[in-house]
């Protein structure tokens, strides 16, 4: 059967499902941005790098991450900086953060977010 088709015809195939993949997947998270503001993840571990791919995917630009302390953590996760909570050099009131870290450290997160006057904070809610 396979032997009928030329290797051009199979890559044509190929291309066309693999096109069709991104209307046919239904995504397993829920996130509002609010897209007039800068987007931020708070944290710089492996779900703060599944955070960013996900605005990225939602083709939402992270402007950067944002940590309890720098001290520990790289200067830049996929060329984006990565700031200390006390050294951030944007206005609390121009920044949405999206909290990149597992349920055990949302509480301390959220309680250091809004003693530095970060307000608008966003989960990403995951389901199926």
């Amino acid at each position: 059967y396979i032997n009928n088709y030329t290797n051009e015809q199979i890559a044509e195939k190929w291309q066309g499902i693999l096109d069709e993949l991104p209307n046919r997947i239904t995504p397993i998270y829920d996130i509002s941005l609010d897209r007039s503001k800068l987007i931020c993840i708070y944290g710089a571990g492996k779900l703060a790098k599944q955070a960013y791919h996900i605005c990225i995917s939602e083709g939402i630009s992270v402007k950067a991450f944002v940590v309890s302390d720098n001290k520990i953590n790289p200067d830049n996760i996929f060329n984006v900086p990565v700031f200390a909570i006390s050294d951030f050099p944007y206005k609390p009131e121009d920044v949405q953060v999206v909290l990149g870290l597992s349920r055990g450290y949302h509480d301390e997160a959220v309680n250091a977010l809004l003693s530095h006057g970060f307000e608008d904070i966003e989960l990403i809610r995951y389901g199926g």
